[in-house]
C-alpha cells in the first residue's frame, strides 16, 4: 500500500541536542558543525570559517534565547557525502499502532484475539522516509488557555520553550505500508480517522477566553464566564476536515514524532501517559505549540501551530 502524506503543521521528531557555540552558531540561521572539527576556529573566535565548516545550515526565524537546540533525527548520506534529515519508520508505524491498540481495545473483547492482532501488526513492514525535506527552527511553547494565566506565567514559559527543527508545513512525502493481515489492511483508513480526527479539531478549534480581564482566573474559572475568541492559538491556514469525507476519500490524520502530546498516545484502561504540568483547573491546558517567529507574550493571536500533523493518502496502485 503507497501512501502519500502532506505535512499540515511542524513536525519534530528529535535527533541530537546541540549547545550554542560549542555545537551551534546563530546568525540568521542555525549553523550546526562538527565540534571536533570547528573547535579550533571557534576558540580563535572565527566564526566565518565555522559556518564554512558546518555540517548542516537550519533556516531560522526565531532568536534563541536558550543555550541549546534539537535537530530533527538525520544520518549522512555517502552519495551526496552531506547530512540529511529522515522521518524513521519506527515513527509512523507507532502513530499507526496506537491508533490500532485504540481499536482492539473498544472492538474486541477476547484477550487472546487482541494478542493474535497485535502479533501481526508487529510483522508490518515499513522504511525509512529519505528525502530532500525543508527544515526550520521553531519555539515550542507551553501553554494556558487563560489570558490572564498566560500574562502571569512568562517566566514559567521562558523555562519550559525549547528550540526545535521542525519539517515546514505544505511538503509532501511518500510512504509504503505492507500488511500481512487482510483485516488490518480492511479497516486501516476508517481506525486511523476514528482515533485522530477528534484529536485534530481539539488541536485545531478555537480556544474560550475570560471576558473578566481584570479579574483573578480563578474567580472566571468558578464563574465559567467565558466567551469564544476567533484570536486564538492556531494559524488558521490549517485545513478543516468532514471525517466521512476522508473515509470515503481513502484519507487519514496522523500525529508524528515529539510534542503531540499525552492526550494522543494514552489509551484508557491500557496506556495512561501523565502530563507533569497539569492542573485539574477548568479550561486549563498544557498543550505544546510551535512558534515560527518572535512573539510577545502572552502567546496566542494566530501566532501557534499545534506539533505533528500530517494528511496521508492512499493511492491506487
Amino acid at each position: 500500500m503507497k501512501i502519500k502524506a502532506k505535512v499540515l503543521s511542524p513536525v519534530h521528531i528529535r535527533g541530537e541536542k546541540y549547545l550554542k557555540n560549542f555545537n551551534f552558531v546563530q546568525d540568521k540561521d542555525v549553523y550546526i558543525f562538527d565540534e571536533f572539527e570547528c573547535f579550533e576556529f571557534l576558540s580563535r573566535g572565527d566564526i566565518e570559517k565555522v559556518k564554512n565548516n558546518a555540517k548542516r545550515v537550519v533556516k531560522s526565524n526565531v532568536e534563541i534565547e536558550k543555550n541549546e537546540i534539537y535537530t530533527f533525527m538525520d544520518y549522512f548520506d555517502l552519495e551526496e557525502n552531506r547530512y540529511k534529515v529522515y522521518i524513521p519508520a519506527s515513527s509512523i508505524k507507532g502513530a499507526i499502532r496506537t491508533a490500532y491498540e485504540d481499536f482492539l481495545r473498544k472492538n474486541i473483547n477476547n484477550r487472546k484475539n487482541r494478542k493474535n492482532i497485535n502479533d501481526k501488526f508487529q510483522k508490518v513492514i515499513l522504511k525509512d522516509v529519505k528525502k530532500d525535506f525543508e527544515t526550520k527552527t521553531y519555539k515550542s511553547i507551553n501553554i494556558k488557555i487563560c489570558k490572564k494565566a498566560q500574562m502571569n506565567r512568562n517566566d514559567r514559559i521562558q523555562e519550559l520553550m525549547q528550540y526545535v527543527e521542525c519539517l515546514v508545513p505544505n511538503q509532501e512525502f511518500e510512504f509504503e505500508i505492507e500488511f500481512r493481515d487482510e483485516n488490518l489492511e480492511r479497516y486501516f483508513v476508517k481506525n486511523m480517522n476514528n482515533f485522530y480526527f477528534d484529536k485534530y479539531l481539539d488541536d485545531t478549534k478555537k480556544a474560550k477566553t475570560c471576558k473578566l480581564q481584570d479579574m483573578d482566573c480563578k474567580n472566571c474559572i468558578e464563574k465559567e464566564d467565558y466567551l469564544e475568541c476567533d484570536l486564538y492559538f492556531y494559524d488558521e491556514s490549517l485545513p478543516k476536515f468532514d471525517k466521512n469525507q476522508l473515509i470515503r476519500e481513502n484519507k487519514f490524520l496522523l500525529n508524528l514524532g515529539h510534542f503531540g502530546g499525552a492526550i494522543k498516545k494514552s489509551l484508557d484502561s491500557k496506556r495512561k501517559i501523565s502530563s507533569k504540568c497539569r492542573d485539574n483547573k477548568k479550561y486549563t491546558t498544557t498543550k505544546t505549540y510551535a512558534l515560527d517567529k518572535k512573539g510577545h507574550p502572552p502567546y496566542f493571536e494566530k501566532e501557534l501551530f499545534p506539533f505533528g500533523w500530517v494528511l496521508c493518502e492512499i493511492l491506487e496502485e
